[in-house]
């Protein structure tokens, strides 16, 4: 049987744009539009994605129902720009510098460490195609799976990993695709993106 996936939207153009892109479209069993979740049964999914920059207000009215689901068994992946931090606990963010230009730069170091190339995730991607800016790094504890880490001379931190939460796991980015792929400019962002759909699909 198929593993469902479901996108947690706001209905911005660049939400829009993406989740119809016939490149990632084809990823997602349901889209809930962010003000309809608390009406939405998210029982036949097995994985629920936040698109980036989905306002937070609503993500703290369903804090509760979020939670749950990743508690229950669930994968819920939360992409950036979406204060996670603030409606999440146990959820540790620094915020940093966003040096917007790095993606004009494909030869200027971003700060990442090398990945470990043992990780799945990089089966579907490179660490170079998740470059382009990030907003901020977290500092979560030993049990989480490190996925891209920033160099500690940089300060640390981790800009994508993965935690179990539950009897399910979360998985936390400050990068935000969606928003770079439906503003059509930072091209590695859609590269990004095809590459964590990809692997939730096959986990």
């Amino acid at each position: 049987m198929k593993k469902k996936t479901a996108l947690i939207e706001a209905g911005t153009y660049f939400h829009y744009f993406t989740m119809t892109d016939p490149r990632f479209a084809h990823y997602f069993d349901k889209t809930i539009y962010v003000r309809d979740l608390g009406n939405a049964s998210l029982d036949e999914f097995e994985t629920l994605i936040i698109a980036d920059r989905t306002p937070i207000r609503y993500l703290r009215e369903n804090r509760d129902k979020l939670i749950y689901f990743a508690n229950n068994g669930g994968r819920l992946c939360i992409l950036g720009e979406n204060n996670v931090h603030l409606w999440m606990e146990g959820i540790t963010y620094q915020p940093t510098p966003t040096n917007f230009w790095w993606w004009l730069d494909p030869d200027g170091d971003i700060g990442y460490k090398e990945e470990n190339t043992n990780h799945p995730f990089f089966a579907n991607i490179s660490l170079a195609d998740c470059k382009w800016h990030y907003h901020g790094v977290y500092n979560p504890d030993e049990k989480a799976t490190k996925i891209i880490e920033r160099k500690e001379e940089e300060g640390g931190g981790m800009i994508l990993y993965e935690e179990p939460f539950g009897n399910g796991c979360i998985i936390v980015t400050s990068l935000d695709p969606f928003y770079h792929t439906g503003s059509n400019f930072m091209p590695n962002a859609a590269k990004f993106l095809q590459g964590i759909l990809a692997w939730l699909q096959s986990k």
